[in-house]
């Protein structure tokens, strides 16, 4: 019973380790091109600051839209 499980298994647990190298070299391509240190990275780490860049970024894209949509409707801001 054990043995039939394990080459059962055999193949998915090949293809389950193929697809964590492959995830962990595009991680590792993904944090040197962002200047991380590639032997310390860490996923968890590299993608809480990634996406707290991507949300301060979006606000701070909203916020000038905004600005500069008031200052189309309040003409030229005083300049």
């Amino acid at each position: 019973p054990l043995s039939a499980f394990l080459d059962k298994a055999a193949p998915q647990i090949e293809s389950l380790k193929e697809s964590w190298k492959l995830a962990q070299a595009a991680f590792l391509q993904c944090a040197e091109y962002y200047s991380e240190p590639v032997k310390t990275a860490q996923p968890d780490s590299f993608f809480s600051r990634l996406a707290s860049f991507l949300k301060n970024f979006d606000q701070a894209m909203a916020d000038n839209e905004a600005r500069a949509a008031a200052e189309r409707v309040g003409g030229n801001g005083g300049v």
